[in-house]
């Protein structure tokens, strides 16, 4: 069994509630959280900011996106993560694929975006159902599908995701924004597969209401998947034959 904290976290550019942009505020409250991985949301990469690589500095994480415009996504980890894509839904929305090596297992991370126009979000969702992501075959790994998705007080999306994923539990107040007040959860994590969750922390304190508008979510996780994944390459160097099926 190995044990695991993943936080989903729109940093809003690091602007906070009194209109300063500030990285090292953003950095305290995910050292506070202690996170073994973050999933960042709303990360500008425009005009030299590179905010993904100046946090992974200073919580001593690895950085792990590529995008060079504002408002994209990347990842914070202790573990590697390999085979990143970042994909377009459309309409402003993404979702950055990734697979996440946790000693011999592996997992599956799809940190998603969406916009809070509900036409446009309806459009966002068919992309994310669609077979280079959630719709997948090739999906045998645990997943978890985390981020913002910028839905409505009341909105339920359960019928809209495949019926495999689970929801994380519900604490007493799961709000996440707005910061200062917040009333509706848009920050969400659904997983399958193999994994337990252990429990469920919304960051309310002081240092988090200020940094972004949108509060941390952070779930511990326990992997029970006993089996041990390599890739091709790894397989073609050991001498193993890859066969189809």
């Amino acid at each position: 069994m190995r044990t695991f904290r993943i936080m989903t976290y729109n940093i809003h550019c690091c602007l906070g509630a009194d209109g300063l942009i500030d990285p090292e505020r953003i950095a305290g409250v995910i050292r506070k959280g202690q996170p073994d991985i973050v999933a960042l949301q709303d990360v500008d990469a425009a005009s030299g900011a590179d905010q993904l690589n100046r946090l992974a500095s200073l919580v001593g994480l690895g950085a792990y996106g590529s995008a060079t415009r504002s408002g994209c996504s990347g990842f914070l980890s202790r573990f590697p993560i390999t085979g990143l894509r970042s994909f377009d839904l459309g309409e402003g929305g993404s979702c950055l694929r990734a697979d996440l090596k946790l000693g011999g297992s592996r997992l599956h991370l799809f940190n998603v975006h969406l916009d809070t126009d509900p036409g446009k979000r309806a459009k966002q969702f068919s992309a994310l159902l669609g077979e280079d992501l959630l719709g997948s075959p090739a999906l045998v790994c645990p997943t978890i599908v985390l981020g913002d998705f910028a839905h409505r007080l009341f909105e339920n999306l359960g019928p809209r995701l495949p019926h495999e994923l689970r929801k994380s539990r519900r604490i007493l107040w799961q709000g996440t924004y707005p910061a200062r007040f917040p009333l509706s959860g848009r920050d969400k994590v659904y997983f399958s597969g193999s994994i337990r969750e252990l429990g469920t922390h919304v960051d309310r304190c002081g240092l988090a209401r200020s940094a972004s508008n949108h509060l941390p979510l952070m779930l511990s996780f326990e992997l029970a998947d006993s089996r041990c994944y390599i890739s091709l390459k790894e397989a073609k160097k050991s001498g193993l034959e890859v066969v189809a099926g």
